[in-house]
């Protein structure tokens, strides 16, 4: 996973606003609204191409004020997207047929007062106008391929899983004990199970 360089003094401007951010003494200036809700996928299914089979889902978003404050101040968030695909059996545990995971980075940029989002595994950027929707981007996915027709056997049926959540081992070191002890970082969401075939 590459993570992306700060200078020391942005280090150094990050690690106050961060704390200050959880500690709620910077909350009253701030006067961006909270996307509430925590983290959770609303739907995930698959459909059948030449190759294999290809994963549609939403995953939504919600952040708390004080971690909206930390990337205002420049606290970069690192998002994760785990999925498995499952062969199902009935009297023996379920073997793990393909394994995927997604991990992104989202950014603001104080001069521009753009939302950059970057596909760490592509290392593709895109900007967007509010947080809201840098965060819609992160949690569409189309089209991805998911597992090959190889992959498959006979006509056994096939569960797949997947989840998203907020990598705050990422976080600045100093950072992470006052992440841990907060209910508002620790963000993940429950596995969503659907049918692959």
């Amino acid at each position: 996973m590459r993570c992306s360089r700060r200078t020391d003094s942005a280090f150094r401007r990050a690690v106050p606003a961060l704390f200050a951010a959880l500690l709620g003494a910077a909350l009253s200036a701030f006067t961006m609204p909270a996307l509430a809700g925590g983290i959770s996928v609303e739907y995930a299914t698959t459909k059948a191409v030449e190759s294999g089979y290809q994963l549609d889902a939403r995953i939504k978003f919600g952040l708390d004020e004080e971690i909206l404050a930390a990337l205002e101040h420049g606290v970069e968030l690192h998002i994760d997207v785990s999925i498995r695909v499952e062969r199902e059996r009935k009297w023996l545990w379920d073997p793990l047929v393909a394994e995927k995971s997604m991990s992104y980075t989202l950014q603001h940029h104080p001069l521009s007062q753009d939302y950059v989002v970057t596909d760490l595994a592509h290392e593709a950027q895109h900007q967007f106008p509010s947080v809201s929707a840098a965060l819609k981007s992160i949690g569409e996915i189309s089209n991805l391929p998911l597992v090959g027709t190889d992959e498959l056997t006979g006509d056994s049926a096939y569960v797949g899983y997947i989840r998203a959540g907020l990598n705050i081992q990422m976080l600045p070191a100093p950072l992470q004990p006052a992440a841990y002890v907060s209910e508002k970082w620790r963000l993940q969401s429950a596995w969503y199970e659907w049918v692959v075939r």
